[in-house]
């Protein structure tokens, strides 16, 4: 939920409320939100593009496509080289909008986004 409402302010370019909220998707239990499937990287994403904290972003980003890759790779979740990681997508495309300099490569966030 908070990283919803993290998503629902940036969009709106409501920085102060966006921030409130990326502090709130960090602060979750990261090991509570491994274990429900979701990524344990997400908060310091958020946290980090609240801030325009750009070399923290671009750390954190390569910290969430890592995990996406890993759990992409796991058991019967095996999912095809190149699936989207929809979080560090949205993510990747936020920060562009906000005038930071982001250098990402990787087979996760389609390639026209990073242009």
């Amino acid at each position: 939920y908070p990283y919803a409402m993290f998503l629902k302010y940036c969009i709106l370019g409501e920085d102060t409320e966006a921030a409130k909220y990326a502090e709130g998707t960090a602060a979750v239990n990261v090991y509570m939100v491994k274990k429900l499937g979701g990524y344990g990287t997400l908060g310091p994403a958020c946290l980090a593009l609240a801030n325009q904290e750009e070399v923290a972003f671009s750390t954190a980003l390569s910290d969430l496509l890592g995990e996406h890759k890993s759990k992409s790779s796991q058991g019967r979740k095996k999912l095809p080289d190149g699936i989207v990681c929809f979080p560090a997508s949205a993510l990747f495309i936020l920060a562009k909008q906000k005038g930071m300099s982001i250098k990402v490569n990787s087979p996760f966030i389609p390639i026209y986004l990073t242009y």
